[in-house]
């Protein structure tokens, strides 16, 4: 993938039973500085933020500060009565109430109706332009932004990726009276001692952030401009849990570790060993 202009730099890492057994760190961080590739190097880690913020939600859930089966609304009301998507599109579009709430076991499952704005379909088009996915929202208006958006489907009903675990992230925002970055960090990055990662990088690590890259419409690899989720350069308003996080490979592997090794790593337990199973079952019907 590097040779053939693909991907301009790869790390990979494979552990099992606890020991390293593969490490490799191939082409190029940043290509127009002539940095290499290395082995500290920080990542946009994307939706590998996805179960960090899950698991900062499941120690509230250990803790009892929630039921799976509660209404999301319990705790923002800003998405009670939503509005589900039937047919058409533009002004002659049909919407319905939704027929149950949105449960908090839904945005865990991707089962809640939201989108991320990925495809082509009429609610997508709508994502795709309202504010919170122009990254025009405020922390204030955020999920009254969400609110106007129609769910794809009725909630519990289907499978569609989305903001569900952005979502999530509200949750704990809510019920911890922290940013959720202070709460991972408290509860999972601290304790765990993942020094590289969170919702920013800070400046005196900005030069091991990787740069970048997407292909252009010839089908090289070039420097993304308008990078999605802004520049990672400071604290923003808003933390994605969904998708905003950075991270190196180490700090990665030692969350993952967490995980295989049912909630406890060098000594750290996060969760309890049967929260870790729960997560880690299948909740979907076939």
């Amino acid at each position: 993938y590097i040779d053939t202009g693909k991907l301009a730099g790869i790390t990979t890492l494979v552990s099992r039973n606890d020991q390293i057994v593969h490490f490799a760190a191939q082409g190029m961080q940043n290509r127009a500085a002539g940095k290499a590739m290395q082995r500290d190097t920080i990542f946009r880690i994307y939706s590998m933020s996805k179960p960090i913020t899950a698991v900062a939600a499941l120690t509230l859930w250990e803790q009892g500060k929630f039921h799976m089966n509660d209404p999301i609304a319990m705790y923002l009301p800003e998405l009670a009565n939503l509005k589900v998507y039937v047919r058409g599109s533009g002004e002659s579009m049909v919407l319905e109430d939704a027929k149950s709430p949105i449960r908090i076991v839904d945005l865990f499952t991707h089962t809640a109706g939201f989108s991320y704005g990925f495809t082509g379909s009429e609610v997508d088009k709508l994502d795709r332009a309202s504010p919170m996915m122009q990254g025009k929202a405020t922390p204030e208006n955020v999920l009254t932004e969400l609110a106007k958006l129609p769910l794809n489907h009725q909630p519990g009903t289907q499978w569609n990726y989305g903001v569900n675990t952005d979502v999530i992230g509200f949750l704990v925002e809510k019920i911890s009276g922290m940013k959720l970055g202070e709460y991972v960090k408290q509860e999972i990055i601290t304790p765990l001692d993942m020094q590289d990662t969170g919702f920013y990088v800070p400046a005196e690590k900005v030069h091991r952030l990787s740069q970048i890259y997407n292909n252009n419409k010839q089908g090289e690899t070039a420097v993304m401009e308008n990078e999605p989720l802004g520049d990672y350069l400071s604290d923003p308003a808003i933390h994605n849990g969904g998708g905003g996080m950075v991270s190196t490979i180490d700090d990665y592997l030692t969350f993952a570790r967490m995980l295989l090794n049912n909630g406890e790593v060098n000594g750290v337990r996060i969760l309890g060993r049967k929260t870790v199973e729960y997560m880690r079952s299948n909740h979907l019907p076939s």
